[in-house]
Formats: C-alpha cells, structure tokens, sequence
C-alpha cells in the first residue's frame, strides 16, 4: 500500500502530477476539488496522503492533502 508520496509538484488540477525521488518517476494522482484547492504552486514540495483502488480493468491513486479526507 502507499500511505503517501512525498515530491515535487509537476502539474496541477484535479489530474495532478506528483515526481517523487530523483530517479526520474512521475505519478498520475487524482484530486478531489478539495485538495486540488489546496496546491502549492508548481515545482514546490508536496505531500498528497495516497488512497490505491485497483480494479479488474484499471489502477487508479487517489491523493489527498489532508490524511483525514
């Protein structure tokens, strides 16, 4: 499970774009409206709280600035 991605924000918007680590890794996060309020500005520091919903037809990571949303 990840609990939470620690990076640079690479995009913005509720389809965030999170580099975590300096091997040159992007993650796709989605956003709630909330969270995605809640950004700093691009190329800052940024810890999303992560949720993993994995289905028979796709894997999607929800992030979230908050833990407790």
């Amino acid at each position: 499970m990840i609990a939470f991605l620690d990076g640079i924000l690479v995009a913005g918007g509720c389809e965030a774009v999170v580099a975590v680590g300096g091997g040159g890794i992007g993650l796709d996060v989605h956003l709630s409206a909330n969270s995605a309020g809640q950004l700093p500005v691009l190329g800052a520091k940024v810890r999303l709280w992560t949720h993993l919903s994995v289905r028979e037809d796709q894997w999607n990571l929800y992030g979230f600035i908050e833990e407790a949303e």
